[in-house]
């Protein structure tokens, strides 16, 4: 049997070198105390006074600029201009007097005594020499963890904790060091779920190894609000554990869209990526918003003024996917590059699809369809669902075209599987019920078994965002919009189940209503027996709407009623309108009349 003594025996001893620059942080005044008296006597003994001010005036201004860019806090900006502004002081008087001057001498142990005070009781510094505490035990920890001969190295301190580079033996790979999670964490005496790992991309011998201090998923991250310059930009999704931002793509121009498939159990956070998803396309000025809510609109019916094309119903989403499948039928026939290049005149529609699972079985045809050709033709399919099996996204061609997965909190460990093709390091089910919008990220670009909490976008922030952006949706490509021109208009698009815009100060509207009560409205109903009218008449219908309207004008949605169409055709007859200068708008936003001249040619 080996004692403690005898383990200690057989340890080689460290040098003094190894000593010191494990303790670096710790002895980092000693050390900047030492660098500073050999420059004064280099100084005094190579340079004249009136070298060394212009020399030490120079590092000034490099050290100003430095410290403005790479420190963060005003405090630690402060410290280290002090600090470098009296090493400049010092060492310009240690050029005309030598720095064995006594005075020289006393100035530099006190000053450095004083500068090294703040140092120690840093909170960076003393993270690090927890860091190095740890590192110097992490030999027997390994062993009581069962990573024997594993070598801790590369760790950097972060604002959350630290992170390191864990070298294991011959034969241990990232999938060792996750299954002994708990144990480390126990050999460490650290909290439950704080210390997480995940592979290193380049060997199989080498894992990441991150404990978390200061965890940034603890509350609520709320969405910053930032508009999309375009849908080919990266949508910023949320903090990783370690605070770095996961983007996920939702197109890009050399492969086109990337279809998504979401998924977790209820009050997960499914809904609230769905919204994320809402505010990227919304502000996007290439893009369209289409969606599908199949639990009655409750989710993602406030985003209707600003969305082309919203079903909440089984009928009116079998024939939106059926739209969407002929107008990837003549995008194909009309496409003359091989990925559909988004712009404001050629728009990518976003479809974004809650409960999928609700989707009826007529519509699997041309939901395959869909996922299949929709990638080069600027259609981005969304699909969120509690459970991702393979007749809740409709069926496994569907499902193999979903090339982004996220997963949110699930009841089992085993159900991560159904959703990440890589379940290493990743285990929904651990996820806490009170952090709704954690999960993992799998999508080009964000390949990370790491855990990410989303941002959330609050009622009252979709409300601002829709006021905002209301109105300002590019129209459908002319392709596009005379193939949607052949279906018949939703019956979700009514007038009376749109979200009552909120009072402008040129406006006398009605307050607007909660979200709450929006998504009580049911869907309006829609005559089966009414006749649609064809573009010819539709036009001759919005003429005489905008002549009709008066002073005070009209809405689009009062227009797209009058002409039986939808808001992109409104809006892009409007425009024409408008160049011909035979409409414009009024005071109040949103609102449209006709001109003298239409009035005038109206009556002929």
């Amino acid at each position: 049997m080996v004692t403690v003594q005898q383990r200690r025996k057989s340890e080689p001893r460290e040098s003094l070198f190894t000593v010191l620059w494990r303790h670096r942080h710790r002895l980092a005044p000693f050390y900047t105390v030492i660098a500073v008296w050999a420059l004064g006597t280099l100084a005094f003994a190579w340079l004249t006074v009136v070298t060394t001010v212009l020399i030490c005036l120079f590092l000034l201004g490099i050290s100003a600029l430095w410290v403005g860019q790479v420190l963060d806090r005003k405090i630690e900006r402060a410290y280290a201009r002090v600090v470098v502004f009296s090493v400049a002081t010092w060492i310009v008087a240690a050029s005309a007097l030598g720095s064995n001057h006594p005075i020289m001498l006393r100035a530099l142990v006190i000053g450095g005594l004083i500068g090294a005070i703040p140092w120690w009781l840093h909170r960076r510094v003393r993270a690090q020499v927890r860091v190095e505490r740890t590192i110097a035990a992490w030999p027997r920890v390994a062993e009581t963890a069962g990573l024997a001969r594993s070598r801790l190295t590369g760790v950097l301190v972060t604002t959350w904790g630290w992170t390191g580079r864990l070298r294991l033996a011959a034969g241990q790979t990232a999938r060792d060091v996750t299954g002994r999670l708990r144990t480390v964490e126990s050999a460490l005496q650290l909290p439950v779920g704080s210390v997480r790992a995940e592979p290193w991309a380049d060997r199989a011998d080498i894992a990441v190894m991150r404990v978390i201090e200061a965890d940034p998923h603890s509350d609520p991250i709320h969405w910053a609000g930032s508009p999309a310059a375009s849908i080919a930009d990266a949508m910023p999704v949320g903090p990783y554990d370690d605070g770095d931002v996961c983007r996920v793509p939702l197109y890009d121009r050399q492969t086109g869209t990337h279809h998504a498939l979401v998924a977790g159990t209820n009050g997960s956070g499914k809904s609230g990526l769905l919204n994320l998803m809402a505010c990227h396309a919304v502000t996007a000025p290439d893009a369209v918003l289409w969606a599908i809510d199949l639990k009655g609109g409750i989710e993602l019916r406030p985003w209707w003024p600003v969305t082309d094309w919203l079903s909440t119903t089984a009928d009116s989403a079998r024939t939106m996917l059926a739209a969407l499948r002929e107008v990837i039928d003549m995008r194909g026939q009309h496409a003359t590059k091989r990925v559909w290049q988004a712009s404001p005149e050629q728009p990518v529609i976003v479809v974004l699809i809650d409960e999928a699972a609700e989707l009826p079985v007529e519509c699997v045809p041309d939901l395959e369809s869909v996922a299949r050709r929709g990638r080069a033709l600027g259609v981005a399919l969304v699909l969120a669902t509690q459970y991702p099996t393979v007749n809740a996204v409709g069926s496994a061609q569907v499902r193999a075209q979903l090339r982004t997965r996220v997963a949110f909190r699930f009841l089992k460990s085993g159900e991560a599987s159904t959703v990440l093709r890589d379940t290493t390091g990743t285990d929904p089910a651990v996820i806490r019920k009170d952090r709704p919008g954690c999960g993992y990220v799998e999508a080009a670009g964000a390949e990370r078994p790491a855990l990410v909490r989303c941002y959330w976008v609050t009622d009252d922030l979709v409300s601002d965002i829709v006021e905002t952006w209301r109105g300002r949706q590019p129209a459908l490509d002319p392709v596009t919009a005379d193939v949607v021109s052949t279906f018949s208009l939703d019956t979700d698009d009514e007038p009376d189940t749109t979200p009552a815009s909120r009072e402008t100060e040129a406006s006398t509207a009605e307050p607007a209503a909660p979200l709450a009560a929006l998504a009580e409205r049911g869907p309006a109903t829609r005559s089966p027996a009414k006749k649609r009218l064809d573009n010819e008449h539709a036009r001759k219908a919005l003429r005489a709407a905008l002549s009709a309207a008066g002073e005070e004008g009209t809405t689009v949605e009062e227009l797209g009623a009058v002409c039986d169409r939808r808001k992109t055709w409104i809006y892009r007859e409007l425009d024409a309108l408008e160049t011909e200068r035979f409409a414009e708008r009024t005071g109040r936003h949103g609102y449209y009349r006709g001109t003298p001249r239409l009035r005038n040619e109206h009556t002929d």
